[in-house]
């Protein structure tokens, strides 16, 4: 199973995009699974798209755009273009003959983006939570050789780590080796986060997608369909790795367009699923505080900055295979 985590029969779950762009998407192969399994299953996104864009939005409270198939961007330039929260309702509607939506929202702190989630978790009666993310820098805890891109993120994770889910909630990380452009982030320092999880008992699963399944057929397709409805530079990399996983390639691979100079890593190990206690590697972070107390995403970033720039930069850790 893609999910190997014993849930009650019958509920309802979140899954949540971590950092933003397809992030999402990447919990898709989750989401279809616990669909067939008799679960009911809701997105949310720290978006990417512009949201002020929006024709006639609909919101819930004051951070939440519920999106979903019908919407419509302003604009006629190529960034109108850029909504896969919007094509992924498209294509779900288009697939299942029944509608589905994706709350979003984008440029939230901690504090708002718990109360964001607590709005969902009481909207659609939510039992449990994944935070996906899609590569491996959300499992950091911020002194790493590289730390990718980590704001989002951490924003997720620490949000959803305080919020009200009333039985599980897990950071799930997946298309491992892909992450950083030139290949900056260290994939060793990742694995030892992850094992620190195991060690503390916070580890809970690793599971993998397989072209086998029916999850996976119906990831693809989404994939490929949000994919045709933009232009090459808004692509999504790291969906695009595991699209490659998946047809068994392997190596320094070129995606998409966006890879023709940085090529990304891809091996079995970019479909692999690992579940995680969201609480135990949200306070792993050496600026859960800072990031907790942090009035905006720009107050996040800046204090991840000044992390970064007050320690010393250590040897860039490899792995001996």
């Amino acid at each position: 199973m893609i999910v190997p985590l014993s849930l009650k029969q019958g509920s309802s779950i979140l899954i949540s995009g971590c950092g933003g762009g397809f992030d999402f998407l990447c919990g898709t192969p989750l989401g279809f699974e616990l669909e067939a399994a008799g679960h009911r299953v809701c997105y949310s996104s720290y978006t990417f798209s512009n949201l002020s864009w929006v024709r006639e939005p609909r919101k819930l409270g004051p951070y939440i755009t519920v999106v979903e198939a019908d919407d419509v961007m302003k604009g006629a330039d190529e960034y109108a273009r850029y909504f896969p929260e919007k094509v992924f309702c498209e294509w779900y509607r288009s697939t299942f003959s029944r509608r589905t939506r994706v709350y979003c929202y984008q440029g939230l702190a901690v504090c708002h983006l718990r109360d964001a989630f607590d709005l969902v978790y009481d909207q659609e009666q939510v039992d449990y939570h994944f935070v996906v993310d899609g590569g491996c820098d959300g499992i950091f805890r911020g002194d790493e050789f590289d730390l990718g891109t980590p704001s989002t993120d951490a924003i997720s994770i620490i949000a959803a780590s305080r919020s009200k889910a009333r039985a599980g909630k897990w950071y799930v990380l997946t298309a491992f080796g892909t992450e950083g452009i030139g290949k900056g982030v260290s994939h060793a320092e990742a694995l030892r986060r992850i094992s620190e999880r195991i060690a503390d008992g916070s580890g809970l699963a690793v599971s993998s997608i397989t072209n086998n399944r029916e999850a996976s057929r119906l990831f693809l397709s989404a994939f490929e369909y949000i994919t045709a409805s933009m232009p090459p530079r808004f692509q999504s990399t790291i969906a695009s790795s595991i699209a490659a996983s998946l047809a068994g390639r392997y190596g320094d691979q070129e995606v998409n367009a966006k890879t023709e100079m940085y090529k990304v890593w891809v091996s079995p190990l970019t479909s692999l699923v690992w579940y995680l206690d969201v609480k135990a590697v949200a306070e792993s972070k050496l600026y859960y505080q800072e990031v907790l107390e942090a009035p905006s995403s720009i107050g996040v970033n800046v204090a991840i900055e000044r992390l970064i720039h007050s320690r010393a930069r250590g040897r860039r850790e490899g792995i001996p295979i």
